[in-house]
């Protein structure tokens, strides 16, 4: 009864108690399934009392279905929130417990903040209360080590960052002194380049402040240094008027450096050096009296101007030293000839050495002067053996040739040979110094030119048929050119006369005298070039007829296996005539081409 009055009652709220009193799951989803909205939302607590939404989910309508789909998500998030909020809890746990063993504050602070703010945004209402309180436990007990460690280590940075600060501090304060010391030097030094002592008592003030400043500071100790420049600097301004006078010195000598002009004349060379070496040592030495302050721009002016000098004189100081290195060369050169016993060859070269010498200063002579007359007397010796030996060679020379003028019956070309080889033979005896060598040199040139004097009227033959000769190429090459211009290409040209003319010239060309190596080098490229312009085009021709034969050799093969002898008689003869009409086909083609021809 109770059953059918469940689904019978008019009453929405009859029917539900009904169905709660009932208690069972069946009929309640039957209850459910029906289309009245408002029946299911009065029905949601016995839903969800018999966990019912997952099945009643579909046949839910508007709210209720709105509230069953978040009873739905509830039960997903309690199965699945837990464990992720476990997973959170360890990893926050296990992140602050990290933080203990860095020893950065900065960054240990900076991380425990968000570590601290990502722990209390957990949600840990998803847990029971036993893992929430186990795990409350947990982070108190390392938060409280963290803070400890954060304490350590705020006690640390806050020391270094003082000690950093201090350190800063007195960067800025020994700058602010070495800028206050540079100041001062600059003030002093510019008060001795302008000789002004008037700026003596503001420099005292000046030096004064600054000393004050370094004793009374706490750094004064790690300042000695300082306080060393500048009792060296309060030294330099006791010493004013006499440093303006030094300074003055100093200047004036490097003025007189200055001045010294560089020199392009070879003959003012050594002055010019020696002058600017002694203002250059003068200005050195006053220099190096100075006080450091002025001794470092005097010094780098006095590097300036000799930089300047070396490079004015670069080219000429240059070339010295290249004549000197030559000079030098020269000079081992005769003296390892003078040890090979190549005593003519060693003459010459000694003449090479005494042209580099007269190149150089009278200063950079004297550094060789020693060797010079030591490599003089070596071949003075030489040629005094030289002398002595000679003098009986030269009159055999004479009596030789002597004998040659009486008796040679040489031909020309032997004779010219034989003048030649005696006048390499008297070369050989030496130099000619004294009267009575002159006076045999004489007599040689003499005889000598009797002896060659057949010889003139041979070679002036020679060259009357050597020019003969030329103008005969010449002609040649003229009558050549002409017949390279002959137009080949007109109808019936008769190309065996124009190859026999071609043969001729080739002959007589080759047939035509001698003329001198350079002019037949010249001549004959000028006839080959036309000789190949002919060639080519009789070897053309040639091959023409060759093909034209050929075909005639071909035809006449046809005709020996003709049945009809009298017709292949007829055309045999017919190709004979043919055949003696066509030109010449060159050598290697007329001989295969002719032994294929009946």
């Amino acid at each position: 009864m109770l059953e059918k009055l469940a689904f019978s009652e008019s009453s929405l709220e009859v029917r539900v108690k009904l169905l709660k009193r009932l208690a069972q799951p069946k009929l309640i989803e039957q209850s459910f399934k029906q289309d009245d909205e408002q029946l299911q939302l009065l029905l949601l607590p016995l839903v969800e009392q018999y966990g019912l939404q997952k099945q009643l989910l579909k046949s839910a309508k508007g709210q209720a279905k709105s509230s069953l789909e978040q009873a739905l998500e509830q039960q997903k998030l309690a199965k699945e929130k837990p464990a992720e909020v476990l997973a959170q809890v360890k990893m926050i746990l296990a992140k602050l417990n990290a933080l203990r063993d860095k020893h950065d504050y900065k960054e240990v602070n900076n991380q425990f903040g968000i570590l601290t703010e990502q722990w209390q945004g957990l949600e840990l209402s998803w847990l029971d209360q036993e893992a929430v309180k186990e795990n409350q436990q947990k982070y108190s007990t390392i938060e409280a080590r963290i803070s400890s460690h954060l304490t350590a280590l705020k006690t640390e940075f806050e020391a270094a960052e003082k000690a950093e600060q201090a350190k800063r501090e007195k960067a800025v304060f020994l700058t602010e002194v070495e800028s206050q010391l540079n100041l001062a030097e600059q003030a002093l030094v510019n008060a001795l380049e302008q000789l002004d002592v008037s700026k003596q008592a503001d420099l005292e003030t000046q030096l004064s402040q600054v000393r004050s400043k370094i004793t009374s500071s706490e750094h004064s100790v790690e300042l000695v240094k300082h306080l060393d420049t500048l009792a060296d600097f309060e030294s330099q301004l006791k010493q004013l008027p006499e440093l303006v006078v030094a300074n003055q010195a100093a200047q004036t000598a490097l003025d007189a450096l200055a001045n010294v002009t560089p020199s392009t004349e070879l003959s003012e060379l050594d002055d010019t050096l020696n002058s600017q070496k002694s203002a250059y040592n003068n200005a050195k030495g006053i220099i190096e009296q100075l006080p450091n302050t002025l001794k470092k721009p005097a010094k780098a002016k006095l590097s300036a101007l000799s930089k300047q000098f070396k490079a004015a004189m670069a080219e000429q100081l240059d070339a010295q030293q290249n004549e000197l290195k030559q000079a030098r060369r020269k000079a081992k050169d005769v003296q390892r000839l003078v040890e090979q016993g190549r005593s003519k060859v060693a003459f010459g070269v000694f003449k090479g050495f005494n042209e580099h010498y007269e190149r150089l200063t009278t200063a950079n002579q004297a550094q060789l002067e020693p060797l010079r007359e030591q490599i003089s007397a070596q071949l003075d010796d030489i040629r005094d053996w030289q002398k002595y030996a000679s003098a009986p060679k030269r009159v055999e020379l004479l009596a030789v040739l002597d004998e040659h003028i009486e008796s040679c019956d040489l031909a020309p070309k032997q004779r010219a040979e034989l003048v030649k080889k005696l006048r390499v033979q008297w070369h050989e005896l030496g130099r000619i110094d004294t009267d009575e060598e002159k006076s045999q040199a004489k007599q040689f040139d003499e005889k000598l030119e009797v002896l060659f004097a057949p010889c003139r009227e041979f070679f002036a033959e020679q060259e009357q048929q050597r020019e003969q000769a030329k103008h005969a190429r010449e002609d040649l090459i003229s009558e050549i050119t002409k017949l390279a211009e002959i137009d080949t290409s007109l109808e019936g040209f008769n190309w065996r006369e124009f190859e026999s003319q071609f043969n001729k010239l080739n002959k007589q060309w080759r047939a035509a005298g001698s003329v001198d190596s350079d002019i037949y080098k010249s001549l004959n490229s000028a006839f080959k070039v036309q000789a190949k312009c002919i060639g080519d085009a009789i070897r053309t021709q040639h091959e023409l007829n060759a093909q034209l034969k050929q075909a005639l050799v071909n035809t006449a093969a046809e005709q020996v296996e003709s049945e009809d002898l009298a017709q292949a008689c007829d055309v045999l003869k017919s190709l004979q005539k043919q055949w003696q009409k066509i030109g010449f086909a060159g050598n290697k083609k007329r001989k295969s081409v002719m032994a294929s021809f009946p």
